[in-house]
């Protein structure tokens, strides 16, 4: 489990994901029905987006201050051919794995400028994203920043965005049990 530090909320996504990769649609289903089960989501936030809304257990999940009425702002679960990049948004500082220098400019630039924000959920394929590192020149691929900065390339995940609080490791365990399957955890803070 990867904790990383935060102070309000909005500034942290949770990322759940299957240690085991399981049948396309399989993970999005038993997912779904895990989280609304334990009343963590209840309906949708967005039903267009297919964002989910917290539910009245969101707060016992993720136990933030009792000024907050739900744990999470929404949730989307992912479950697709093609890998998700997570995190998503900037949230991360990727060296290149050839040379070590920063290559935050590079990558984010490539990603604004690949359009794949641009098409349907699932429909991107991340794992083709190449750029060149602007100080040694070699050519990068997104799975190579996979094991030096945090980046996962996903095919399933359940993404809780701005958490009030860090999940409760309880809880994964009960959303793993209705799932029938072991769930990682990362965390992601973000400004």
């Amino acid at each position: 489990m990867e904790i990383t530090s935060r102070d309000t909320m909005g500034e942290m996504d949770v990322n759940l994901f299957p240690e085991d990769r399981l049948p396309v649609r399989d993970f999005g289903i038993r997912a779904r029905r895990a989280l609304t089960e334990l009343r963590i989501i209840d309906g949708y936030y967005e039903e267009e987006e297919d964002l989910l809304a917290a539910g009245p257990n969101s707060l016992k999940a993720f136990p933030g201050d009792a000024d907050y009425m739900v744990g999470f702002e929404y949730c989307s679960v992912y479950d697709f051919e093609n890998a998700d990049l997570v995190p998503g948004m900037p949230a991360l500082e990727p060296r290149c794995p050839h040379c070590d220098a920063d290559i935050d400019e590079t990558y984010y630039s490539t990603l604004d400028e690949s359009g794949l924000y641009e098409l349907p959920r699932g429909r991107a394929d991340f794992m083709k994203i190449q750029f060149i590192c602007p100080v040694c020149e070699r050519d990068i691929r997104l799975p190579e920043l996979e094991s030096n900065s945090g980046l996962l390339l996903l095919k399933q995940h359940i993404d809780f965005h701005q958490v009030v609080d860090y999940i409760k490791p309880a809880w994964v365990d009960r959303i793993a049990r209705r799932m029938g399957c072991r769930l990682a955890i990362r965390s992601y803070g973000y400004t």
